[in-house]
């Protein structure tokens, strides 16, 4: 499907938007769908051998870049929820004096709302 949405480097001019494809860790493996960044070309060597982006990265003649669908986007959602799901759970974990700045009832509803993200991650 990626291959698909392939920009001709050769049509790009500066101003155009573009995304670049970049896999999603998540622990020590990969997430099932990759992310995908959103760049805006602010430059483009004559030779375009570079392309300086607003943002200040650059990126060379190897880099590859996409046109994404709605599908895509969909799937750049998922895996960012479930990237920033991962940290949260582990910056969780790190917290090991949680309950002293919390009200009875932000305890009550910090554990209804553990629960139900558990129930969903168990699911089979």
């Amino acid at each position: 499907m990626l291959d698909e949405n392939r920009i001709n480097k050769d049509e790009l001019k500066p101003g155009d938007r573009v995304y670049i494809c970049q896999g999603t860790m998540i622990g020590c493996g990969y997430f099932r769908y990759p992310r995908y960044i959103p760049e805006v070309i602010k430059r483009i060597t004559p030779k375009r051998t570079k392309f300086v982006m607003v943002s200040g990265k650059e990126f060379g003649r190897d880099t590859v870049f996409y046109n994404i669908t709605a599908k895509e986007l969909h799937e750049n959602h998922v895996a960012v929820s479930a990237k920033n799901l991962s940290h949260f759970l582990f910056k969780a974990e790190q917290v090991s004096d949680w309950y002293r700045n919390m009200t009875d009832e932000e305890i009550i509803e910090a554990a209804d709302l553990m629960e139900k993200v558990y129930a969903l991650m168990k699911k089979e």
